[in-house]
């Protein structure tokens, strides 16, 4: 059995601090153990090592919903950090009609109704308790082999009728690209007919006030992983090569320019190598093209996928190891 000091960490906006702070208080009355910022940190704490510990440490994650949290790049964060590791579950408690913003790793998830608070309010409080009891007393060795996703999708998760039924939704993959539409249409199409629902930037609602950095910004948090397209799109050399000379005291010029990848695509790829980790983003290469192609020379001892072998198994295979599909 978990140890008595066994806890749930609590992810939520400031904005939600009242109610989440009363529903904490009633579980914690009931006997089960929270890990609550404004409760665990103190004066010279530094808060990123003790959030990463908090996290780290917890049997679950109950992260409250509303308009403000779905905001929220810390909220978002320590959702992807507990679901990416994939070694607990996540319990979303709806505080407000957010189900049209709600990331989608977190949709796949039933959630507890608390929309209406003042509604038989102590009947939700004891059912949720009695799930995460639950979930308390299975087993440790138990709970190593269990897919914290399914837990909150059987039967006992949903047993009180506080649960909306909701068909599984494909899951997202942030799909980059550069100008090769074609290389683009026919990625996207393959993950479609996978069930997984690509995002592409180009293609999502644009906001007239929002800049392209903070569309991107805000849509990459609804992704789990990362699938780039490195074409041969652009060409240049730099400019010690550009004026090199040859033997014959000729400039080199463009003799010397290689294909390459769009600066967009670089600058997402880095970024989603430094958010997502190594093993979160699958990179395709097409180095086709009338000149010589040349990859940043940081990814060099990386190997890639190369579009011309056998990209789709490869894709596949990474999907699956990733629990993208089955």
């Amino acid at each position: 059995m978990p140890q008595k000091d066994s806890y749930f960490f609590v992810s939520y906006s400031r904005q939600d601090a009242s109610l989440v702070h009363k529903i904490v208080s009633d579980l914690n009355e009931k006997g089960i153990n929270t890990w609550v910022d404004s409760f665990q940190l103190h004066a010279g704490d530094n808060w990123q090592d003790a959030i990463t510990n908090g996290l780290e440490g917890s049997i679950g994650v109950i992260v409250f919903l509303s308009n403000a949290s779905m905001k929220s790049n810390f909220v978002l964060s320590e959702v992807n950090y507990i679901l990416r590791g994939g070694k607990a579950p996540v319990f979303p408690i709806l505080l407000e009609d957010v189900q049209n913003i709600i990331p989608t790793n977190l949709l796949s998830i039933q959630w507890f109704d608390f929309r209406d608070a003042t509604n038989n309010y102590d009947n939700r409080i004891r059912q949720l308790v009695d799930v995460l009891n639950n979930w308390i007393d299975k087993p440790p060795a138990d709970i190593s082999k269990i897919d914290p996703k399914k837990f909150t999708d059987d039967e006992s998760f949903r047993a009180s009728g506080a649960f909306p039924t909701k068909k599984r939704p494909p899951q997202a993959v942030f799909l980059v690209h550069g100008h090769d539409k074609n290389l683009r249409d026919e990625v996207k199409s393959f993950l479609v007919d996978k069930n997984v629902a690509p995002i592409i930037l180009v293609e999502e609602k644009n906001n007239q006030r929002q800049s392209i950095f903070d569309k991107f910004y805000e849509m990459q948090a609804k992704a789990d992983f990362a699938v780039i397209l490195l074409s041969s799109d652009d060409i240049g050399a730099s400019i010690e090569e550009y004026y090199r000379r040859d033997p014959e005291g000729a400039r080199l010029g463009e003799r010397v320019f290689e294909g390459r990848g769009r600066q967009n695509v670089i600058f997402e790829m880095g970024f989603f190598f430094g958010r997502k980790g190594i093993d979160g983003v699958f990179v395709l290469e097409k180095r086709d093209g009338p000149f010589r192609y040349n990859r940043p020379s940081d990814l060099d001892g990386r190997t890639f996928e190369d579009y011309n072998n056998d990209w789709k198994q490869s894709l596949t295979d990474w999907l699956i190891s990733k629990r993208i599909i089955e």
